[in-house]
């Protein structure tokens, strides 16, 4: 065998047993972190408790869900009503974030989804887009697309 495909070989495998060693290093670290145990802060007697929720409406984007108005912050000041199709503010408490690939917020589903569009938003190629979605506390029920 000659040098030179010798020390090719070589590289070519100290490189995929380092890929090899961090695909290991990291599962092993996130699986052990998660382990460690976090004591929980306290909520005061009396003090606010928030209902915030992850919904998957279309089983490929998850949303976060927080109230419109808390003690701590109102997002109807930076989001308005006004700015929705309806207009209308009855009823509407919970406002969903949703944040990615902007390629990826326009695949409906699964099947839709390309090897350019996946490879753009996994590696943040692509521009990255917010939306947001006013809901109805009905429409918050746990399922199994709603978690609270």
């Amino acid at each position: 065998m000659s040098t030179f495909l010798r020390k090719t070989l070589k590289v070519i495998g100290y490189t995929l047993g380092g890929i090899v060693v961090v695909a290991v290093v990291y599962v092993v670290a996130a699986f052990g972190l998660a382990l460690v145990p976090v004591a929980a802060e306290p909520v005061p007697a009396g003090g606010p408790r928030i209902a915030v929720y992850l919904m998957t409406p279309n089983g490929i984007h998850t949303d976060l869900i927080l109230p419109v108005r808390t003690v701590q912050k109102d997002w109807s000041r930076e989001i308005k009503y006004a700015h929705t199709t309806s207009r209308d503010s009855a009823g509407y408490n919970y406002l969903a974030f949703g944040w990615g690939d902007k390629g990826f917020f326009y695949i409906p589903g699964w099947s839709d989804l390309t090897v350019p569009i996946a490879f753009r938003a996994a590696f943040h190629l692509g521009t990255s887009a917010m939306h947001t979605t006013f809901y109805q506390a009905s429409a918050l029920q746990p399922s199994a697309t709603c978690v609270r």
